[in-house]
């Protein structure tokens, strides 16, 4: 009789968010506190593997952009970077 397998351990991912080409970004990330860059250059954030939709808030204005969709892996390093137009960079590291 076999054994069975041992579940692989899942991760949180780290999501280096930069403020990138805009003054001021909120970053918003479905089911994830957003992400205020008013203040700082830059803030990481660990978020559980799966594929998110992302929304910008340009220039501290009223309105959110949809920049698309991220996918993190479990235990992987991103850095997430705001561009214009409103779009996202993201490379894992």
């Amino acid at each position: 009789m076999q054994e069975p397998k041992p579940s692989p351990v899942i991760r949180d991912a780290d999501v280096n968010v930069t403020r990138g080409d805009y003054f001021c970004v909120v970053v918003r990330i479905e089911g994830r506190p957003e992400i205020s860059l008013q203040k700082i250059s830059s803030k990481t954030v660990s978020v559980p593997p799966g594929t998110y939709r992302v929304s910008l808030q340009i220039d501290c204005g009223e309105h959110w952009v949809n920049a698309g969709k991220m996918t993190v892996k479990s235990g992987k390093k991103y850095i997430f970077k705001p561009k214009r137009p409103p779009r996202i960079d993201i490379d894992e590291i």
